[in-house]
């Protein structure tokens, strides 16, 4: 198969941010400039400690609920993702039950206007942006909470 419409595109570099033009590279430039005048990455890091000890919190007080469990989160800085599972039921074998599972959790979160990520079959994953609050942190986690709660009373 050839996957070039000619020999000069086979050599030419390009990525998702626009293939290297000039007016790309002062974008990402500023961007950077940004990143650091804004503090972003320790930001992140800090943020991110908060948010890894509040769903370890999290996970803590749903150890004993009856319809939804989260496992302990993973992740570095801002990328953080926690597995949600039945309880019981937390292998590969009951994927299709613990994937609905975190499909309501996702989705009642949609409702109340916080967007998580699944992954896999039971997993969840957190990408707030960079400059994120703690306040912001606690807003989503109340949020979370509050759906964890309905689904664990039906």
């Amino acid at each position: 198969e050839v996957f070039f419409s000619n020999e000069s595109d086979a050599c030419r570099i390009s990525s998702t941010w626009g293939g290297g033009d000039v007016i790309g590279l002062a974008m990402g430039i500023e961007v950077m400039k940004i990143i650091d005048r804004e503090h972003l990455v320790s930001n992140a890091e800090k943020q991110g400690k908060y948010l890894q000890q509040k769903l370890t919190q999290l996970a803590t007080e749903t150890e004993n609920n009856k319809n939804i469990q989260l496992q302990q989160p993973s992740g570095k800085g801002l990328m953080i993702g926690m597995k949600i599972n039945k309880p019981g039921f937390a292998n590969a074998k009951y994927e299709k039950a613990n994937k609905l599972l975190r499909d309501k959790l996702v989705d009642g979160c949609y409702e109340k206007g916080l967007l998580i990520l699944g992954a896999g079959w039971n997993n969840i994953r957190f990408a707030p942006p960079l400059n994120v609050s703690a306040e912001h942190i606690d807003e989503a986690l109340d949020v979370i909470e509050q759906v964890i709660q309905k689904i664990e009373k039906k």
